[in-house]
């Protein structure tokens, strides 16, 4: 209970503070929502880096390998995610031959290798990259119903190897986890949970596949991605593994490769995945993808190595050193690509702007400028995604989307930060009334005790002067 009128003040206001706050919050997200019904998904990050792949392969028994021949799978260009461009390739033993599956996969082959004993074959490849990280923002009225007959859903919903999606205790699974779920989006979320609670990250020698995954519970990346497609495809979505290389956080260098997973959207494409990384409908600026889907010739691997003759493959040793750099590339003399970097990182920071000024509670205060500065957030945020669509096609239009994409986060950073200033110059305002308010309601009862303690005394000096009169 409240002492003083102070108490009853300053608790008044502390309450309408917290009730603005949680008042604004659905406000902004139904502005947000509003202005961002077209947008696919944000980018939220981006980067322009060297990536630099070396395998090396040594023999170190007393018998000579011959015929041996090396597939390294490049990344590929086939995601508005990322452009990666191979800049550079060095080995000792002459230039690779490049080698298309058909199915979109490329490969650098070296064919007919001889490693003497005690000898080692070494290979480099370098990549100039361009890499954005996206989430995607899904609205499921913008999903249309499969074409069926599509060779794309032919092929992505069939069973492989690895991928058993027509085993009968993958399509039971499948039908139980999906029961319930409303569309094909929560379908796939629904898969996705089931995936990350059910296996348990253990690393394993070799490819266990999605089967083994769901049998024993355990697995690593690999078995994530197999159990997540076959999930999928058992109930008729369409999806697909990706391998390649994922580095986390500051991580820098990685010995092994990484895999994760994509699902099919009508009215989106290829959306991504990675259990094993708990991301859902997203995927950082540092994976890259060297193969995706089936492969028809080449196991699903970065690089493999088989011989015709020598030692036993078990005797020869091979290795893996991927590092992504800091580092000098081609791609940084681009004008395109240095405004595309401006660009994201100056509507990151309108986003971020945006985020505090809903907290602060400032739609409720400044409605329809708020709901201005979000418009010009969201038509930025767009203008990013369709430049990314157009990069290759339509550069010069790209260009321009990018320079608007820069101009309208600029604007509606300053424009966040500004409403943001006004809220607490509000907030400031309304302490400083509450402070003199509480000094004055203090002052008022200390002058009215000292009147009261006044008025006592001169009362006890009366009674005290009468008393000693009467004597």
């Amino acid at each position: 209970m409240c002492k003083t009128d102070c108490d009853k003040l300053f608790l008044y206001f502390s309450s309408s503070v917290l009730i603005v706050l949680m008042a604004s919050l659905p406000f902004a997200q139904a502005v947000l929502t509003q202005g961002m019904s077209t947008l696919e998904y944000e980018i939220n990050n981006a980067l322009s880096e060297q990536l630099t792949q070396t395998i090396q392969l040594e023999n170190p028994t007393s018998l000579s390998i011959l015929g041996g021949e090396l597939f390294v799978s490049l990344i590929i260009n086939d995601t508005l995610r990322h452009y990666v461009m191979l800049s550079n390739f060095t080995s000792s033993a002459g230039d690779p031959t490049t080698l298309n599956d058909g199915s979109g996969k490329v490969y650098a082959c070296w064919s007919n290798l001889t490693i003497e004993p005690g000898q080692s074959f070494n290979a480099t490849l370098d990549y100039d990259v361009l890499s954005f990280a996206i989430r995607y923002s899904i609205d499921s009225h913008l999903i249309t119903n499969y074409d069926k007959h599509s060779d794309l859903y032919q092929k992505y919903t069939q069973p492989e190897q690895l991928v058993q999606s027509d085993a009968p205790e993958i399509v039971a699974e499948a039908r139980s986890i999906v029961k319930g779920a409303q569309g094909i989006h929560d379908m796939v979320f629904s898969i996705y949970s089931f995936v990350t609670s059910h296996v348990h990250y253990t690393s394993e020698t070799e490819e266990r596949g999605a089967l083994w995954a769901l049998v024993n519970g355990t697995g690593d990346c690999s078995e994530y991605s197999y159990l997540f497609v076959a999930l999928c495809r058992a109930v008729g979505i369409p999806a697909r593994v990706n391998v390649g290389f994922g580095f986390q956080g500051s991580q820098g260098s990685m010995v092994e490769g990484h895999m994760w997973a994509e699902y099919y959207l009508q009215g989106y494409g290829w959306v991504p995945v990675d259990p094993t990384w708990n991301v859902f409908d997203a995927i950082d600026e540092k994976h890259f993808a060297t193969m995706k889907g089936t492969s028809t010739d080449i196991p699903y691997s970065n690089y493999f190595f088989n011989f015709s003759s020598g030692p036993d493959s078990a005797e020869v040793k091979d290795s893996q050193l991927v590092t992504l750099l800091d580092s000098p590339n081609s791609l940084r003399g681009d004008t395109l690509v240095q405004d595309a970097l401006t660009a994201v990182e100056s509507v990151n920071e309108a986003r971020s702007a945006v985020t505090t000024s809903r907290f602060l509670g400032v739609p409720v205060f400044f409605g329809s400028e708020a709901a201005r500065v979000d418009q010009t957030l969201a038509a930025s945020e767009l203008n990013l995604q369709e430049a990314l669509e157009n990069w290759e096609t339509q550069p010069q239009t790209a260009r321009s989307q990018i320079l608007e994409a820069q101009s309208g986060g600029e604007e509606a950073l300053r424009g966040a930060w500004m409403l943001v200033s006004y809220v607490f110059a509000m907030f400031i305002g309304a302490l400083m009334a509450i402070i003199i308010v509480a000094y004055l309601v203090v002052r008022r009862r200390s002058n009215k005790a000292e009147r009261t303690s006044a008025m006592k005394v001169r009362v006890g000096l009366r009674i005290c002067w009468g008393t000693v009169s009467g004597m």
